[in-house]
């Protein structure tokens, strides 16, 4: 390949940034108690109780703060990125950086595996503590069958966010557009309308996620079944998070889905039956099932590299 057709191709840097980024994720992820989102998450915790401090307030006020703190919050620190990017000397190694920063795959595959060891050891109360950081709902009450299941359910979702949607967004939009979105991505988790007092300040975050993980949900989902041979595909008009689920419930093998409690509250979700109950076995074929999932996206990016670089190539 010469420099004319790395400088004429499309795919050559934003491909290599994907593979270099993944790699360091998953050899040197960043602690979570360090990174970025850590803090931002903090940010947008304290900027609820500010602006949505009465959840008994009119459901129109609460949507009407809603949105204002959705702007308050991104155009600011959009602004300053792209700020930084355009006087940035090498704007594709900032890019670079923007998407391992907004990765944040690493340490979510590390505590599920600490997660899955401790269970091994019968060490309920040690598991809870690790994975109840990177989960909404409530842990106190959970069974090391619970904890197998929302961290299999953590696991699929998440790798479906910020593995795959936000490289599939940097491919689109760039380092700029992939950092966007998983500032949206964490408003979306700490505004869950899962939560009592979020029903109404976080639906408008809820509906624009909704519109974002649409088709990037149905994707990941279909490479899941193509992958594990799962052949009952539920792509009917559904949740995004109901059809990914009920596929990785059948690559699994165990059955997920079932009530969940948030703040006390209790929401029940579809049982998505794909056999056993799950236990910390689950839980490392979930993570075997998403590595699998990342190297045939890596692969599919690089046919699509080839194809690129190939007619360039041949076209006069």
């Amino acid at each position: 390949m010469n420099d004319t057709l790395i400088e004429q191709s499309g795919l050559f840097w934003p491909v290599c940034t994907i593979l270099i980024c993944l790699i360091c994720e998953r050899w040197f992820p960043m602690p979570a108690h360090i990174h970025p989102f850590s803090f931002f998450h903090l940010l947008a915790s304290r900027l609820a109780q500010k602006v949505n401090p009465d959840p008994n307030r009119s459901a129109y006020q609460q949507k009407l703060s809603g949105m204002l703190a959705i702007a308050l919050v991104v155009i600011p620190f959009v602004l300053l990125i792209w700020l930084f990017r355009f006087f940035f000397s090498f704007p594709e190694i900032f890019d670079g950086l923007l998407l391992f920063i907004s990765l944040q795959w690493g340490p979510i595959r590390l505590a599920a595996r600490r997660t899955a060891e401790l269970l091994e050891k019968d060490q309920k109360e040690a598991a809870k503590d690790v994975i109840s950081p990177w989960l909404a709902r409530d842990t106190h009450a959970l069974s090391p069958m619970g904890i197998a299941k929302a961290t299999s359910e953590m696991l699929m979702l998440r790798s479906a966010q910020t593995l795959f949607t936000t490289t599939f967004v940097f491919l689109l939009f760039g380092g700029v557009g992939a950092f966007l979105y998983r500032l949206l991505l964490e408003l979306h988790h700490t505004w869950t309308c899962k939560k009592p007092n979020n029903i109404y300040f976080g639906s408008a975050i809820h509906l624009m996620m909704h519109m974002l993980h649409w088709f990037p949900y149905r994707m990941w989902g279909g490479l899941m079944a193509i992958s594990n041979r799962v052949t009952h595909l539920s792509f009917r008009f559904q949740k995004e998070e109901s059809t990914l689920l009920s596929i990785a419930a059948s690559a699994i093998g165990c059955r997920l889905g079932g009530p969940r409690y948030y703040e006390q509250r209790r929401i029940d979700y579809p049982n998505w039956h794909g056999g056993e109950e799950p236990d910390f076995r689950h839980i490392r074929k979930s993570k075997t099932i998403v590595d699998v999932l990342t190297i045939l996206w890596l692969v599919i990016l690089g046919i699509f590299l080839g194809a690129e670089v190939t007619w360039l190539a041949i076209t006069p």
